[in-house]
């Protein structure tokens, strides 16, 4: 059933569980997550990300998220993912995407604070979370190794500022995962000292996410899934563009399905 992403995170916050946020780049692999979630009876974030336009338009993706969220009983969030600007976020919402996604991280905080502050209004008015990026997520582009950018780690003062000033459902942020498909000759060095000042500090009206490409490595999965549990963070991966072939990741035997 496709619902709204600020209940299923909330809920995945209280049962200290993760929820995944594959994005679709196919018509078909949107039906895969979908049945693959509802056979698992796992809610999702069904993804469809700005930049992927150029492959199946955003019309189409609201058309076929919608449907096949409509077929299952298991909750389906359709989620606009790295949104760019404000017209195509408000074209998705329009569409019926029940959570988008605005990422100003790049730009200086004031105006990220603005940019988000003015898609909140619009999106809370129609009954649509809204999810916001600070401190960079460093990564490759487009899922090609080679162009990389150092992530910028997010601190506890601008998470707080940036929820309280933003009204955001909830807020990705850097503790040193990347996004897309990881060098193979790089492991992701994750901040777990700085997650937990996050999880204890931040503002607890505003739910806190990882944004990641592959699973993490293996010298982090166990410190991963044990902060999931501690930390409550509600959901990982993202975009980047590997969901499409890594599909889903299961805490319980920490591989993919």
């Amino acid at each position: 059933m496709l619902v709204d992403g600020k209940s299923v995170l909330n809920a995945a916050k209280a049962g200290h569980y993760g929820i995944v946020a594959p994005d679709f780049l196919t018509l078909n692999a949107c039906r895969t997550f979908v049945q693959t979630a509802d056979a698992l009876k796992t809610p999702i974030l069904l993804s469809f990300a700005q930049g992927h336009a150029g492959l199946i338009s955003l019309e189409e993706a609201a058309l076929v998220g919608k449907y096949w969220a409509e077929k299952v009983e298991t909750p389906i969030v359709l989620h606009l993912d790295h949104g760019q600007d404000f017209d195509f976020l408000r074209r998705a919402i329009e569409l019926g995407f029940t959570s988008v996604m605005l990422d100003a991280s790049m730009e200086k905080m004031e105006e990220n604070i603005r940019r988000t502050k003015e898609v909140v209004a619009y999106a809370h008015s129609k009954g649509v979370s809204v999810e916001a990026e600070i401190g960079h997520v460093g990564g490759a582009s487009e899922g090609i190794e080679g162009d990389i950018s150092d992530s910028v780690y997010t601190t506890v003062e601008e998470a707080r500022t940036f929820a309280d000033e933003t009204g955001v459902d909830s807020l990705a942020v850097s503790i040193g995962t990347s996004h897309g498909v990881y060098q193979s000759n790089r492991t992701p060095e994750l901040n777990f000292v700085r997650l937990h000042e996050l999880s204890a500090r931040a503002p607890r009206s505003s739910r806190r996410v990882w944004h990641w490409g592959r699973e993490p490595a293996a010298c982090c999965t166990r410190r991963y899934y044990e902060a999931e549990r501690l930390y409550g963070f509600p959901y990982g991966g993202d975009g980047g563009d590997t969901h499409r072939t890594d599909g889903f990741f299961d805490r319980d035997t920490k591989g993919r399905r």
